[in-house]
C-alpha cells in the first residue's frame, strides 16, 4: 500500500505518524539453514511456503525502517536466540546482540527485547545485565521448548517483576512444526499473575483460536495487555469471520480499551483479506495493517481511542517513556555484550 495513502489516513484524523507504534516485529537473522528451511517447510494457513520464502528478501532492518517510518515511529523488535526447537534455522530467529546493534543504530525508532532461556540455572544472573545492556523487556514464545509453568522459570520471572521489565508471551497457534501448544494455552495467565502479580504481560495474536480464554481473563487482571497482532479480516465482526469479530466494542469495553497496543507481527502472519466472498493471502505489509485500523468504524473505536491503541497504551506496558529508550539507546555499547 502506498505509504501517502496511510500518512493522509492518519493526518485526516490527526495523528502523528511519528507517535504511532509497531509493538510486534521480527527481523530474523538469514542464513542459508533457514531458506532451505523455509524452501522445506509444509504449507500452513497462516505461512503458505511461496509467501515465506517471497519475505526473505524483505527483512533486513534497513529495509523495514525507511519504508515503515513514514507512518510509524518506533517498532519493538522481538528476538528468538538459538535457545529453541529450531535453533538458528527458526524463521523467527534473531540473536540479542543483533536487536542491540539495531537499536544503537536506530535509537529512535527500534525498542530493544531480550530472548532469554528462562529455565537455565544462570539466567537470574543475566538478566540485570541485560537491563543494564539497554533491553527493555524479554519475549516468550513455545518455540523455546519449555513451558512458563516451569519451575525452573520461577526466578528469571521474580527478577524480572522486582527489575521492572515487560514480558511478552506468545500464545495460541502456531505456524511452526513440533510446538507443543499446551505452552501456549492462555490459561498460563492465570498462573503468571497470581504468583507475579505487577508483572506486566503483553499476550499476543488475541490467542486464536482460544481467544475467549484471554478475554475472560484479561478482562480481571489490569497487569494483562493485549496486541493487535491478527489477521486484519478477523479484527470486525462479519459472516464470514468465525471468531465475532477480535476488536467488536463487545470485547474491547468489556475487556478495557487502555489494555490494547497496536502490533502486526511482522513478517508474520501474513495478511489476508477478502474479496467477493474468496479468502486472500498475500505479504505482510504492517502499513496495510495500520490502514485497516485507521478505517475501523466509528462504532468500533473513535479518533481518540484509535490514537490511544496505536500511539499511548504501549508505553504503560513498557513502563517507560520514549525520551528514556531512545537515551539509553544511544548509550549501547555491544562490546560489552560476552554472553
Amino acid at each position: 500500500m502506498d505509504s501517502q495513502v496511510i500518512k493522509q489516513k492518519l493526518t485526516d484524523l490527526g495523528i502523528n505518524p511519528k507517535n504511532v507504534v509497531n509493538a510486534h516485529v521480527h527481523l530474523p537473522e538469514i542464513n542459508a539453514s533457514m531458506i532451505e528451511n523455509a524452501q522445506g517447510q509444509m504449507d500452513h494457513a497462516m505461512l503458505p511456503k511461496e509467501i515465506l520464502i517471497e519475505s526473505i528478501q524483505l527483512l533486513t532492518p534497513r529495509h523495514f525502517y525507511t519504508r515503515n517510518r513514514h507512518y510509524s515511529g518506533a517498532a519493538i523488535i522481538l528476538p528468538l536466540e538459538a535457545h529453541n526447537i529450531q535453533g538458528t534455522s527458526s524463521m523467527l530467529y534473531c540473536s540479542n546482540r543483533r536487536v542491540l546493534r539495531l537499536a544503537k543504530r536506530y535509537p529512535e525508532f527500534y525498542i530493544p527485547f531480550a530472548s532469554i532461556d528462562m529455565t537455565a540455572k544462570e539466567t537470574p544472573k543475566k538478566i540485570p545485565l541485560l537491563r543494564d545492556l539497554g533491553f527493555v523487556g524479554v519475549k516468550y514464545h513455545a518455540l523455546e521448548g519449555y513451558s512458563l509453568y516451569d519451575p525452573r522459570c520461577v526466578e528469571s520471572l521474580k527478577q524480572l517483576e522486582a527489575l521492572n521489565m515487560p514480558l511478552v508471551v506468545h500464545l495460541g497457534d502456531t505456524p511452526f512444526e513440533g510446538v507443543n501448544l499446551e505452552y501456549a494455552d492462555p490459561q498460563i495467565l492465570l498462573y503468571l499473575v497470581k504468583e507475579f502479580p505487577t508483572l506486566r504481560i503483553m499476550a499476543t495474536h488475541f490467542a486464536t483460536p482460544l481467544h475467549h480464554t484471554l478475554f475472560w481473563i484479561a478482562s480481571r487482571y489490569e497487569t494483562i495487555f493485549l496486541d493487535t497482532a491478527e489477521f486484519p479480516i478477523y479484527w470486525r465482526a462479519s459472516s464470514e469471520n468465525p471468531y465475532g469479530g477480535l476488536l467488536h466494542p463487545l470485547n474491547t469495553r468489556r475487556i478495557g480499551l487502555h489494555k490494547f497496543i497496536f502490533g502486526t507481527d511482522f513478517p508474520m502472519p501474513t495478511f489476508q483479506y477478502s474479496t467477493r466472498g474468496t479468502l486472500k493471502i498475500g505479504l505482510h505489509d504492517p502499513g496495510e495493517y495500520l490502514y485497516e485500523f485507521l478505517t475501523l468504524p466509528e462504532t468500533y473505536f473513535s479518533t481518540e481511542e484509535k490514537y490511544q491503541i496505536l500511539c499511548e497504551n504501549v508505553w504503560t506496558f513498557l513502563g517507560k517513556q520514549r525520551t528514556e529508550i531512545i537515551s539509553s539507546n544511544r548509550k549501547i555499547n555491544t562490546i560489552k555484550f560476552d554472553f
